[in-house]
């Protein structure tokens, strides 16, 4: 069953969850200044680039999938929680602000 809420379940994955996304999917910060990157959700085919993340939490909201870095681990790797939970805190990731940054200066960089 998919977890439909934007929204984290347990708060010890806050901040992990931008790396995952980042080695699937090509993120971009939106323009609007918000702390939240957008791609394409990599499970169906996705032209409107409908997958929104922020540090804690990501949705596709063409399909309504959801959930925290655990659950996008679950899905990228075909592993259960509790393996999922150990990845994620093996490789914490760095803030949403400080990929956003990164991402903006190699834009600007071209």
């Amino acid at each position: 069953m998919e977890n439909n809420t934007f929204s984290l379940r347990d708060g010890s994955t806050r901040g992990a969850l931008v790396g995952p996304i980042g080695q699937t999917v090509h993120l971009q910060p939106f323009v609007d200044g918000v702390d939240r990157l957008h791609g394409a959700f990599p499970w169906h085919p996705d032209g409107t680039r409908s997958l929104y993340a922020t540090d804690a939490a990501w949705q596709c909201f063409a399909c309504r999938a959801g959930g925290d870095a655990v659950d996008w681990i679950m899905r990228r790797d075909a592993v259960d929680r509790t393996q999922a939970g150990a990845l994620v805190h093996e490789r914490r990731s760095r803030p949403l602000h400080a990929h956003i940054a990164v991402v903006r200066s190699l834009t600007l960089a071209t």
